[in-house]
């Protein structure tokens, strides 16, 4: 299973991928991570993921500042280009909820997962390893019908 985290905060970073980790069945190796819409860009043309976690708040590049639409727009991107492969599930984990406001406007984004992130919370966490779960029960199901 791939799973790529979209963040540009390094302990916030540190926090998805601790709570990866404790799904049984991930690997250190099965995360990657990006610090800006830039560098996803590129993992997605590169390969498939099963799961994107992503912050809407995030900087186009590693010289730019964060803006609040990069993330939103880097979703539209997702959907939009063909040369992108799609990741099959899409986890938006924000701290902002005028971010979130501003996402579920559209409706064709209600599809995607939308987790509040609170370093005081285990809300979040509960609800990420949920959802990786399940995509590693279909991802281990589908590899046993292969063989």
């Amino acid at each position: 299973m791939k799973i790529l985290v979209m963040d540009d905060i390094q302990d916030k970073i540190k926090n998805i991928v601790r709570t990866i980790l404790e799904v049984g069945g991930i690997e250190k190796d099965d995360i990657e991570v990006a610090i800006d819409t830039d560098t996803a860009r590129l993992f997605l043309l590169q390969k498939k993921y099963d799961v994107l976690i992503l912050d809407l708040n995030m900087p186009e590049s590693v010289v730019d500042d964060s803006t609040e639409n990069a993330g939103e727009d880097f979703i539209d991107e997702i959907i939009g280009i063909e040369a992108i492969n799609k990741p099959t599930e899409i986890v938006i984990l924000s701290a902002y909820e005028e971010c979130e406001d501003s996402f579920v406007k559209e409706e064709s984004r209600n599809a995607f997962h939308i987790l509040r992130y609170d370093e005081s919370s285990i809300a979040w966490q509960t609800r990420l390893k949920a959802i990786i779960q399940y995509r590693l029960l279909y991802v281990s199901q589908t590899t046993n019908e292969n063989i």
